[in-house]
């Protein structure tokens, strides 16, 4: 009995599950796709996102907390890495050619997320209605402080795939919210990201990013 016991102790130790969700991302009628491969351990996320213009790695905890994400261009030189460490955010890379190095202490709590496909599961998989946390420009470092809000939830059509939703909205913190805000639909069951609609700021046009296909496996 006791054998059994720990065999099964060591298979749920081992235990991995695999899942390949592709994005379909609109901006002003360009369209491209990008591929995430996600590697759950019992103790992490291993998450590579591939799009024909970008490599991205990153790495969390369990439960989601980001530690490091690096990000590679295919088109040009440009790379960066960001990785928290004792409340100490940290940026490196090189962007149009020129070395960045950029440190940011978080305060007491403060969350830092870098990636809405699934940096926001704290708030999707509590009972929390909103949470704050800071996320890095990706072309010069700079931080910034946002808030996540959860609204209602809605019948959500993905072609001819019908979804219970749960509607969040992301705004920057005071008087900033009112040039910039993002409205996601994120899958009540799996908390899969549906659907992703804003622009980047006045007179730019609207990206929408759109789940297109998700597979899962166990090993």
């Amino acid at each position: 009995m006791k054998k059994f016991i720990i065999m099964v102790a060591l298979l749920t130790i081992h235990l991995q599950s695999t899942e390949t969700l592709i994005y379909k991302k609109d901006t002003g009628g360009k369209e491209t796709t990008t591929t995430y491969t996600v590697d759950k351990t019992s103790s992490q996320y291993k998450i590579e996102a591939t799009s024909q213009d970008h490599q991205t790695l990153l790495e969390s905890n369990i439960p989601y907390s980001l530690v490091c994400l690096s990000c590679t261009s295919k088109k040009n030189s440009d790379h960066y890495t960001f990785t928290l460490k004792d409340s100490v955010l940290t940026a490196d890379g090189v962007i149009k050619g020129e070395k960045l190095h950029v440190t940011h202490k978080l305060g007491k709590n403060e969350r830092w997320i870098q990636e809405f496909e699934f940096g926001l599961l704290p708030l999707l998989t509590s009972t929390r209605k909103s949470i704050d946390f800071a996320i890095l420009h990706p072309k010069n470092f700079k931080i910034h402080k946002m808030t996540a809000k959860k609204y209602a939830i809605e019948t959500l059509q993905l072609g001819e795939v019908s979804y219970k939703a749960q509607q969040v909205q992301i705004s920057l913190q005071g008087f900033k919210s009112m040039f910039w805000k993002a409205h996601l639909w994120y899958d009540t069951e799996t908390h899969d990201l549906l659907m992703y609609k804003a622009n980047e700021g006045p007179h730019t046009p609207t990206t929408i990013i759109s789940l297109v296909s998700k597979a899962s496996s166990v090993e």
